[in-house]
């Protein structure tokens, strides 16, 4: 009987989320244990964020969810889309159907002048 967490843990796409300052791996290997555990002070903390320089490149390829962007997108097409598609058949039907609606909606050149001359 194997552990059920294991093997959903494995078969899990790990996301890797890369930080935007690069860090220098002979500096972590010599601090100590108590520099570890040294918590970090406002003042430190406001200095080192305001240190940390992003560039438009790494906005666009680090930060932004391009899957998530093509989703927004795709939605946002495939809703104008379907509006669209609707229109057209409410249209053929009131055109149909309702003439004296389709003549309200989309009046003639002579209707036009006779509510001219109503005013």
């Amino acid at each position: 009987m194997g552990n059920q967490s294991d093997e959903t843990e494995t078969t899990l796409k790990q996301r890797n989320i890369p930080k935007l300052v690069p860090t220098n791996k002979e500096a972590d290997k010599d601090t100590t244990k108590s520099e570890a555990k040294k918590v970090e002070t406002q003042e430190e903390r406001i200095a080192r964020i305001n240190q940390t320089k992003i560039t438009l490149s790494d906005f666009l390829f680090k930060c932004l969810d391009h899957e998530m962007l093509k989703l927004f997108f795709l939605s946002m097409i495939a809703f104008f889309l379907c509006v669209g598609f609707i229109t057209c058949i409410y249209l053929t039907i009131i055109f149909f159907f309702k003439q004296s609606l389709w003549q309200f909606y989309f009046p003639t050149e002579e209707q036009i002048r006779r509510m001219k001359g109503e005013l």
